[in-house]
């Protein structure tokens, strides 16, 4: 890579991670470009030079936190929704776990895009809904997996009453649920450190089994 590209890289990088921080602090209506510059160093001008708007700044904030999940993921859960083999219920156990963690391990590393979530959630996710780019990409691969997840369904691995779309949905939200209500949590039982690594690895192995029997056919919940 050229220095002139490395230094374009560069720029790039600290801009966004300065609009990482606004956006975690101010959510996306509260944050300006201006607050964005100040942190980064920069002028307001090269930021509109590199991204364009406020908005694409917020979507490739975005996206670019969404990275790591998807390595997550993808490392964890491709092989087994891809496979062509009879599913069986070790496959079903390390799909569940895997994708699980991969979210719940990536929401306690990403606190800012947590946050920005959050934001999200407040503001009933209008801007987020008009990012369309990720959208598309998040769309196809949302259906790739509730196939998977609808074909284990019949193969009677999972229970027959299941809304497939529901539940993953359902599973989607509970990470980011519990870890953006920890500090709530800490004030109702404030003896207990919710926030040590003991702790969320506790928490994390809660909800795997929670979804697991939940979810599983009722001969392989002991299993």
């Amino acid at each position: 890579m050229h220095a002139k590209d490395r230094d374009a890289d560069m720029t790039r990088r600290v801009i966004l991670a300065a609009a990482a921080e606004e956006f975690a602090d101010k959510g996306y209506s509260g944050a300006r470009v201006d607050a964005i510059a100040r942190r980064a160093g920069y002028n307001k001008s090269l930021i509109f030079q590199y991204f364009g708007s406020k908005l694409n700044l917020y979507r490739d904030v975005i996206a670019s936190m969404r990275d790591d999940l998807e390595t997550r993921f993808t490392a964890v859960v491709v092989p087994i929704i891809s496979t062509t083999e009879t599913l069986n219920l070790e496959m079903m156990r390390t799909f569940i776990e895997g994708a699980i963690q991969a979210s719940f391990d990536m929401m306690i590393e990403q606190p800012k895009l947590r946050r920005i979530l959050t934001w999200e959630a407040a503001e009933n996710w209008e801007t987020y809904s008009s990012l369309t780019e990720i959208h598309a990409a998040m769309r196809q691969k949302t259906q790739i997996v509730l196939r998977f997840v609808e074909r284990a369904r019949q193969a009677g691995l999972l229970r027959a009453d299941l809304d497939t779309t529901m539940l993953y949905f359902l599973v989607m939200s509970l990470s980011i649920g519990y870890l953006s209500s920890l500090p709530r949590f800490a004030t109702l039982v404030p003896e207990r450190d919710f926030m040590s690594p003991a702790q969320l690895a506790a928490a994390r192995t809660a909800l795997i089994d929670l979804v697991l029997h939940g979810t599983l056919n009722s001969p392989f919940r002991g299993a």
